[in-house]
């Protein structure tokens, strides 16, 4: 696959997330939240890649070179790209693995390996983190098949089931008391 077609691939069916973040999280004004607040983040070579697969004349060689400078990313990829194409001939650089696969492949697994470190790295003495992956993973294969269905982006929507509820964790770790409180509350009506 050259970059034109890898570039293809990565154009949406139609769906304009850049206007629909800009009216609907653009217009609110501010969320409180507490000072003391643990956001998970995403690594930082991740986010340079999903920068740089965002433009529509990404170049498959810089990508490859992103990924190769985090170890963690490397490894992700090409464990993905090798156990999903068994039986053919293991890919042994990025470069290789992203041709393979398809950079917009790529990115939803990467990104969605990079949630799953950012979520599992905040322990919650409420939920099981095992059970909770789990269930985000659920939901995002749904999400994707109605995505297919429906005629829209299925990696924007298998990412956006992904990370429905990706403060949650912190959140009842954060709010434990609160949630308990809250639980017991609706649980009793």
């Amino acid at each position: 696959m050259n970059t034109s077609e890898a570039t293809s691939q990565s154009q949406t069916s139609g769906f304009q997330w850049r206007q629909l973040c800009d009216s609907t999280i653009g217009a609110l004004k501010s969320i409180e939240l507490p000072d003391d607040l643990q956001i998970p983040s995403l690594p930082a070579a991740l986010n340079d890649f999903l920068d740089a697969s965002a433009d529509p004349n990404f170049d498959v060689r810089r990508l490859a070179d992103i990924v190769e400078h985090d170890p963690g990313m490397t490894v992700d990829l090409l464990k993905c790209v090798n156990v999903a194409s068994s039986g053919t001939r293991p890919v042994k650089t990025p470069f290789e693995a992203l041709v393979r696969l398809g950079v917009p492949q790529a990115r939803s697994y990467l990104m969605a390996a990079g949630i799953k470190g950012a979520m599992l790295a905040y322990e919650s003495r409420l939920m099981n983190h095992r059970s909770f992956w789990n269930e985000s993973v659920r939901r995002a294969l749904f999400a994707r098949e109605c995505a297919a269905n429906m005629g829209v982006d299925q990696n924007l929507a298998f990412i956006s089931g992904l990370i429905q509820d990706f403060m949650l964790p912190v959140l009842t770790n954060q709010f434990d008391k609160e949630y308990i409180r809250f639980r017991a509350g609706s649980c009793s009506e």
